[in-house]
């Protein structure tokens, strides 16, 4: 991400820097000099901003955790989806009971702990499974929980 960051600054300093010197060695009238501005800087800048916005709301309803979404989810749509789930139900101090039910069964089960795997969790190149791993204590107390590779 930073590196898109830096190729855009860079790109936008030449464009610029571009436009100040047509300016200065061309003889165009203000008014459409403006205009060329507007429609190489505004208007692109616009319609990222308005694509960013869509892209994001269409992300939230997509991928906003509802246990009918988690069922039906495949393993790698899950990754996305426990971001959700997280910011929404804080389990620690919750009886362990309280997962299954809105999480299923685990996909894997210890004597104080609850797996489920995650698939490559928006990884492209990941070559460790990731769980979502949920930590209880002899009273069945939920201790922990969080994302896990390996």
């Amino acid at each position: 991400m930073i590196y898109w960051a830096g190729f855009i600054s860079m790109a936008s300093g030449l464009l610029i820097a571009g436009s100040v010197l047509f300016y200065t060695c061309h003889v165009v009238p203000k008014k459409i000099f403006a205009l060329l501005m507007v429609a190489i800087y505004a208007l692109p800048a616009a319609m990222f901003g308005t694509y960013r916005l869509i892209d994001r709301q269409v992300y939230t309803s997509t991928y906003s955790f509802t246990v009918e979404k988690w069922a039906s989810a495949n393993v790698d749509n899950r990754a996305h989806i426990i971001d959700f789930f997280r910011e929404e139900y804080h389990l620690a101090g919750e009886d362990i009971d309280f997962v299954p039910p809105l999480l299923g069964t685990p996909d894997s089960i210890t004597d104080t702990a609850y797996y489920y795997n995650l698939g490559n969790h928006k990884y492209i190149l990941g070559v460790d499974p990731v769980y979502y791993l949920v930590e209880f204590d002899s009273q069945n107390i939920i201790t922990k929980e969080g994302v896990y590779e390996g």
